[in-house]
């Protein structure tokens, strides 16, 4: 069933797209140009949205290391440290679409700063569990793993939107794409390389506290690389307003 669902639903998401998302506005060009791609790679926006993108993107790549440190380290059973982690599946759509509403009303950058510093006081918070016990303990751990999934996904469902409020161009809104994507995807190559190494060389909670720490500063520098879109370009428009 499974396999059939995940058959399906790309193709009527197809038929949906076909039908539903037209855009007149955008006109059609005569195809890649040079000149195109370079003005774009000298657009500072873009790249602020690549880093953006990339510490996002990190803690995308790092809940997953939540649950052998929930089963290996704070000693829950099996189940509960997988409950941990699927729980992610259900608050995606309630924070992403929660997240849409609110970068519409307060600005995109200032909740994805907000989301940053929740992420990474969520993962203090883990890290903190281990220093508990019993009830506290899983209580801890549980609500501090709900704030980062949350976070997480509110900013996961903003990023690209960024794409726009960056005055890039629409007909290079694609290539643009592509660009984000092949670096702001990067800890997908490099994050579990670089946990794999941590936890074999520091063994028990040090190795996944020093990853933990890797994710807070993670988070730190995404709040810093909005706090620069807000000066450089969130700024610009509301003066244009």
């Amino acid at each position: 069933m499974i396999i059939i669902f995940y058959s399906i639903a790309p193709i009527l998401s197809a038929g949906l797209l076909f039908v539903f998302l037209k855009d007149d506005r955008v006109e059609r060009d005569e195809g890649f140009k040079m000149s195109d791609f370079l003005n774009l790679i000298k657009n500072p926006a873009l790249w602020l949205v690549v880093c953006i993108t990339f510490c996002t993107y990190f803690f995308n790549m790092s809940f997953y290391y939540f649950t052998p440190y929930a089963s290996n380290i704070i000693g829950t059973s099996a189940v509960f440290a997988a409950i941990l982690t699927v729980l992610a599946q259900y608050i995606r759509p309630l924070s992403s679409t929660a997240g849409g509403f609110l970068a519409d009303a307060f600005g995109k950058a200032k909740i994805m700063l907000v989301g940053f510093l929740i992420m990474g006081f969520g993962v203090l918070l883990i890290m903190m569990s281990a220093f508990l016990g019993g009830f506290a303990q899983m209580a801890l751990l549980s609500a501090a793993c709900v704030l980062v999934y949350a976070a997480m996904y509110s900013n996961f469902g903003i990023y690209y939107s960024l794409l726009s409020e960056g005055k890039i161009p629409l007909h290079l809104t694609g290539m643009a794409v592509g660009i984000v994507s092949t670096f702001g995807y990067l800890p997908e190559v490099f994050a579990p390389i670089l946990a794999g190494g941590l936890l074999d060389s520091y063994e028990g909670v040090r190795g996944f506290h020093i990853y933990f720490g890797i994710m807070v500063a993670m988070s730190l520098l995404g709040a810093f690389f909005c706090r620069i879109w807000m000066k450089k370009f969130a700024r610009k428009l509301d003066e244009n307003r």
